[in-house]
């Protein structure tokens, strides 16, 4: 019997299935923990087997497959006849599915579901059926007096309770529907509400009269047990007994035990427009309000429309970043000096990675205080009716829970914070799914054991972007991200502290809250008017070969990279354009791609980034014999933990040797391995918009211009993105020049 139960009960857990052995319908053991927590193998081996008759699944979990199991439990047990009949109708509009006899002649169908089933068992005594939810056994066959009644396995379904309220109903009973969202917000139910009370919830703990007790004891009830899914009895003898006190007069005792009763049968929901909880509502307070989709007037669309036709919209939007804005929740105003490239191109990298598809991790890395974390912050804002963002800095082992929460979510914002560093004990690395999507796994140690483990699910959301060096990803997924390094110069440094103490001192002006959402509009016209169904192609693209040339296996995902780029610069772009030359890049999009992108692309399309070719040349040049992390970081003046990373990062890419001697590491140069840059010099920084153009020309050949100020198609006017000086070329043939800033 052991063998057989066992056997059977591996098949479910295999499925992803917590399992609770029993003996006569008694569980042998605890199982409050794996409500929560995955059993592992160990777990499971470890249960008492040879005790036990039967086995149960836990219901309302999340499978492998990302399903959750539902079970419905039809009971014929000291029912009427009629009750029974009844249930036997209702069976009949459900879909066929795995069957299972219970020991008393009822029956299990079980079925896997796209939404998390919740506990229904309202219906128990009008039919005898109910839906085994979160936290409830189903006992399963071979366990004694159960048996299997089909081959069938279980059906998927999208919202089990959906299709059983319609069966219901299709079988003549009346179906009393609890409403359908805690505070008018679905998202809200997908799992426990952990976060502050709101305020309406706070006035019903303060008491009520007689007349209104029942009323508010219901809500108060139903908002602890069902939507923050506390245990009733906490319920009952903490919150409602405290409360109790406060009310004129008091229920009785009896009662307080009615109003949790009825809250977990009917698992009452309430919304914004409950009128008890209505009448303390105080949307400024509350963390559970959500401000309303701001509708852009039309006179903000016009003005918008002629920024995205205006040819110096990038430097123009990095000017909005230089006078800076109130960035939204540290609620502190912030700017940014320097950082031209990053600061313009970094929101248009999060709506491709978000809205098209693009490359799926942004990261932006530096020294403190290097405005990372302002630079994110600041691009959403601007972006705040683009994409739905979800912050997180704080990972437990509570992965799943926060898959659920992401659900929905574009982007997942992981900013650089104390919570997520070696020393809290905690590692966030991300990997490449099957699927192509992520795969974030997770380092924690083990409450129990001690010992380190890891936690891994698959993230829900299109685009992660962080500023966090704790966020790492393997090789084959980083070679797929976009980097962006901020600048820890001296120079700049003194830049911003003067700007800063200008700021402080009253002599330095914010960016005009009309203007700001003048360009917020306009990234939302850029999403929502006259979307195109394609991103522009790149009818150069072949001629773009001399800018990939490394030779590492990882840079074959470099075209994508690149013309990713080129591509979302030109969708940007197409109002500049008339409406037939939208479905091509120009020479133009690829100048403004280059020249937004010249930092990224040579930190992520090169072979190796800044830092990591002045570790290739210190160990290189190999003044003394034997070259250590630690003569390296002496020779470069990086810190000598970052080179020591960088050099590991270095052998696996097969640029450096590593061996031993005398139990130090010593490394060398790979034989005849050197690594390529791009063709634009180490210099790159500094180039000039001329010389930039004429390398653009170079790769692009005989290519006509779609954007043109004038009839004849030339001279052609660009508007440099970074300096604002105009780049004239006369002809393809011809030399350009440039003027001062526009």
């Amino acid at each position: 019997m052991a063998e057989a139960l066992k056997a059977a009960a591996r098949e479910y857990w295999l499925e992803g299935c917590n399992i609770v052995l029993l003996k006569g319908k008694e569980p042998l053991h605890k199982w409050s923990r794996w409500q929560h927590e995955r059993q592992n193998e160990l777990d499971f081996e470890a249960l008492p087997w040879q005790e036990a008759d039967g086995f149960a699944i836990i219901c309302g979990q999340q499978l492998n497959n990302g399903l959750y199991v539902g079970p419905i439990d039809f009971d014929v047990k000291n029912l009427p006849s009629e009750v029974v009949e009844k249930g036997r109708q209702v069976l009949r509009f459900l879909p066929t599915t795995q069957r299972d006899q219970t020991s008393s002649g009822g029956e299990h169908w079980i079925y896997v579901c796209h939404v998390k089933p919740k506990t229904v068992s309202v219906y128990h005594n009008v039919c005898g059926l109910e839906i085994l939810g979160e936290g409830k056994l189903c006992i399963m066959a071979p366990s004694k007096g159960y048996r299997r009644l089909n081959d069938n396995t279980p059906t998927e379904v999208e919202d089990l309770e959906t299709l059983f309220y319609q069966a219901l109903e299709k079988a003549g009973i009346k179906v009393e529907k609890p409403s359908q969202a805690w505070f008018d917000q679905p998202d809200l139910s997908k799992q426990p509400y952990r976060g502050k009370d709101p305020p309406c919830i706070k006035a019903l703990l303060k008491g009520a009269k007689e007349g209104f007790r029942n009323e508010y004891g219901i809500r108060l009830a139903s908002y602890f047990i069902n939507f923050k899914q506390y245990k009733p009895e906490t319920v009952r003898k903490e919150i409602l007994k405290n409360w109790n006190k406060l009310n004129t007069p008091e229920l009785h005792w009896k009662e307080l035990d009615v109003i949790v009763k009825s809250a977990v049968e009917h698992g009452y929901v309430y919304g914004c427009s409950d009128e008890f909880l209505a009448k303390f509502c105080d949307e400024a307070k509350c963390p559970l309000w959500v401000k309303p989709k701001e509708e852009f007037p039309e006179e903000s669309k016009e003005k918008a429309r002629q920024l995205l036709k205006d040819p110096a919209f990038f430097y123009k939007l990095g000017k909005v970043f230089e006078m800076g804005f109130v960035v939204p929740k540290i609620d502190k105003p912030r700017f940014v000096i320097g950082e031209e490239r990053n600061k313009r191109l970094l929101g248009f990298l999060l709506t491709g990675a978000a809205k098209h598809q693009m490359t799926s991790i942004i990261k932006v890395l530096g020294e403190p205080g290097t405005a990372k974390d302002t630079m994110l912050r600041m691009w959403l804002k601007l972006l705040e009716h683009c994409l739905k963002v979800a912050e997180r800095s704080f990972f437990t082992a509570a992965t799943l829970r926060y898959s659920e929460e992401l659900q929905g979510c574009d982007l997942l914002y992981i900013p650089d914070s104390p919570e997520l560093t070696g020393e809290k004990g905690r590692h966030l690395r991300f990997m490449r799914a099957d699927d192509g999507g992520l795969i974030s796994e997770y380092a924690l140690k083990d409450p129990d054991t001690g010992e380190m483990t890891t936690k891994t699910v698959t993230l829900p959301v299109k685009a992660v972007a962080t500023t966090s060096n704790a966020v790492t990803g393997d090789i084959a997924l980083e070679s797929g991200m976009w980097t962006l390094h901020t600048n820890a110069s001296p120079e700049l440094t003194k830049k911003v502290k003067l700007e800063k103490l200008k700021f402080r001192a009253g002599k330095r002006q914010l960016f005009p809250e009309e203007e700001l959402k003048v360009w917020q509009c306009a990234f939302w016209l850029l999403l929502n008017e006259e979307p195109m169904q394609e991103l522009p192609k790149v009818p150069y693209a072949e001629n773009l070969e001399k800018l990939l040339e490394s030779e590492r296996s990882e840079s074959r995902r470099d075209p994508d990279k690149l013309c990713d780029l080129i591509s979302l610069i030109a969708w940007v772009r197409r109002f500049q354009k008339s409406k037939e030359k939208w479905q091509e890049a120009d020479l133009v999009d690829l100048y403004i791609a280059l020249q937004l992108g010249l930092d990224a692309i040579t930190e992520t399309i090169s072979d190796l980034d800044v830092k990591e070719q002045q570790i290739f040349a210190a160990v290189k040049k190999g003044v003394i014999e034997d070259v250590t992390a630690r003569f390296v970081a002496d020779e470069t003046g990086i810190p000598y933990k970052t080179c020591y990373r960088l050099m590991e990062k270095l052998v696996e890419k097969g640029f450096l040797n590593k061996d031993k001697k005398g139990g130090r590491n010593i490394y060398s140069v790979f034989s005849g391995k050197e690594p390529k840059n791009l063709l634009i010099g180490e210099r790159s920084s500094q180039i000039k918009p001329e010389q930039l153009m004429e390398f653009v020309l170079s790769l692009v050949g005989d290519f006509s211009p779609s954007h043109n100020p004038t009839e004849g198609g030339y001279p052609l006017e660009i508007i440099d993105p970074i300096t604002g000086e105009k780049v004239v070329l006369e002809s393809m043939d011809n030399d350009t020049k440039s003027e001062g800033e526009s």
